[in-house]
């Protein structure tokens, strides 16, 4: 039965119509806060999902990394936050010791000033992460990175080991330049896989090995240049051939740097010009829209989620049940325009908090709950603006403060973005919402120049893209001493050891192209956060997909795909 619409809004940043439904208004039933018996509804959204993702991604810098010193000891350190931030920042460790408490900047509410202002001046105040990471070992350059050992620029992932270049990256090791990978071992430069052992130059594949150039395969081995295959041995684009056939091809294909990249190019091209698309990538799914999802049901214009239940306008999130607008959070219910907030339940305008119970409008939270407004607390109960209260007191005071914040007309304009002072270009935004300086600058956001950090590479001899040697067998060890020049921004780059010993084990050539143009590169090739009409290429039924009407790409619906793939 679809769900009722019971009032369809324009959202007050770009005007877009966006519907509020029935299952909307009882979420927000459930998720706002009671005190003494009285409910304190959280209001409706007031921006579409789009807006309101983009405004989450501004408080979030998932990949630039800067030297600066540590507020506590004044050592050296790498942070997401640059030199000239405005926040105080220690280094973890120390950050975790009790050499400070977050309460002694606690303040008095004040009635007069708008809160969300009294909220950013206890956020310059209150020490923050250089890094969000935890439980790590050998991982000092990495970000959102938690329970993971010898990892190397590495982004947003979880449980990985000996892992590099990475960004969404779930359970596996060994694995170098990838894009949302999940239980993984030994695979290269693929983007969407799951289960796949020693995959190279693939996408959106699950339980394959030892295969390169796949396209929607799944349980697959020894193929090469293969799409919407299953369950195949020894296939070349989409054909059995013999074992002494395929090593052949596989030779062929990875003799050097130029004959790879120009296999590469021609198997895109095949993907977009041959390949079947189902309107949405995914399995195991019910009653679900959006894209990358997996074992998720009843999910609405959600993103790369898995294991996801009621969950609706939300990106990257995993285990989350009855949770609207969020990005990237993990585990439990209940959690309303939030971000990067784990093991979370009844979270309500919050940011960075990990295992907390029913916060509102806090910031890097950890293992608190009954908290309001509140920054950088540990193990606190009852607390507003960092200052510690009764909870007779507590639950007199929010109510007060609810209701002043109605009247002033704070109530529907929460945006997260208050609580960063990131540049646009600094942020996740900028990948998935870019804008050029110019275009950032007119919509008044901050926009940095400086550089950020990168490896040192002083005294290093230089080397031109051009001039990298074309075959791994070319490569001798000084390659490790070198500096390489991107060959699309110029920006030099090295080489570290695993990643060589990986190239050499793999036949693998060197590449071109610095970490971070690389990983823009995999960005391109997912679909856009944005469901379009189109029509299914095979029986001509409307559907909605991340697939633009104007692309070439075959798309089906559902049962379309399932009957050509499946028989």
């Amino acid at each position: 039965m679809p769900d009722k619409i019971i009032e369809t809004k324009h959202c007050k940043q770009c005007w877009t119509s966006f519907d509020i439904s029935e299952k909307d208004k009882e979420f927000y039933h459930k998720v706002s806060p009671v005190f003494a018996w009285k409910k304190y509804p959280v209001p409706p959204a007031d921006i579409c999902s789009e807006c309101n993702q983009k405004s989450l991604q501004l408080t979030r810098n998932e990949r630039k990394l800067y030297k600066r010193k540590c507020d506590l000891t004044g050592k050296d350190m790498l942070s997401v936050y640059s030199p000239e931030s405005p926040y105080k920042v220690f280094y973890r460790s120390e950050r975790r010791t009790d050499k400070w408490d977050a309460l002694d900047y606690g303040q008095e509410i004040d009635f007069v000033k708008p809160l969300f202002q009294q909220i950013r001046e206890l956020s310059l105040k209150v020490p923050r992460y250089n890094l969000y990471n935890f439980d790590t070992e050998n991982c000092e350059f990495v970000q959102y990175v938690p329970h993971s050992k010898d990892c190397y620029l590495c982004f947003w992932s979880t449980k990985i080991e000996k892992s590099y270049y990475w960004s969404l990256f779930m359970w596996g090791k060994n694995n170098f330049d990838g894009l949302t990978y999940r239980e993984c071992e030994n695979c290269y430069e693929c983007v969407n896989i799951q289960k796949c052992y020693q995959v190279f130059y693939s996408l959106n594949c699950a339980n394959c090995s030892q295969s390169s150039f796949l396209y929607d395969c799944l349980g697959c081995d020894n193929c090469i240049g293969c799409r919407n295959l299953r369950n195949k041995s020894y296939h070349i684009f989409d054909q059995p051939v013999s074992k002494e056939a395929f090593e052949e091809k596989k030779k062929e294909i990875f003799t050097s740097h130029t004959s790879t990249q120009k296999f590469f190019q021609e198997f895109l091209e095949l993907v977009k010009s041959k390949a079947i698309h189902k309107y949405y990538i995914g399995e195991h799914n019910e009653n679900v829209t959006g894209s990358y999802l997996f074992d998720c049901k009843n999910c609405k214009n959600i993103y790369f989620g898995t294991n996801c239940e009621e969950v609706s306008n939300t990106y990257r999130v995993y285990n989350q049940k009855d949770s609207q607008y969020m990005n990237g959070c993990t585990e439990w219910s209940l959690v309303y325009k939030s971000i990067s907030c784990d093991g979370a339940y009844k979270i309500v305008c919050s940011k960075d908090c990990e295992e907390c119970t029913n916060l509102l409008y806090c910031d890097v939270c950890d293992h608190c709950q009954d908290c309001f407004a509140c920054v950088g607390l540990k193990n606190k109960q009852y607390c507003i603006l960092n200052k510690q209260y009764a909870k007779t007191e507590y639950e007199e005071l929010v109510p007060k403060i609810i209701t002043k914040m109605i009247a002033d007309g704070e109530r529907t304009t929460f945006d997260p973005a208050l609580y960063c002072s990131y540049a646009y270009n600094e942020t996740v935004a900028q990948e998935y919402f870019p804008l050029t300086p110019e275009d950032a600058k007119k919509k008044w956001y901050a926009w940095r120049e400086g550089s950020e950090w990168s490896p040192s590479l002083a005294g290093m001899e230089v080397i031109a893209a051009q001039d990298v040697p074309d075959t791994i067998e070319e490569v001798q060890d000084d390659i490790l001493q070198k500096a390489l020049l991107c060959e699309v921004t110029g920006k030099p780059f090295k080489i570290i050891k695993p990643e060589l010993e990986f190239y050499r084990k793999y036949h693998l050539s060197l590449p071109r192209r610095h970490p971070d143009q690389r990983h823009q590169e995999r960005m391109n090739l997912r679909n856009p956060r944005q469901l379009r009409e189109r029509k299914c290429a095979k029986c001509g039924i409307d559907i909605k997909t991340s697939y633009a009407p104007e692309r070439p790409e075959m798309v089906y619906c559902e049962a379309c795909y399932n009957r050509e793939i499946y028989g």
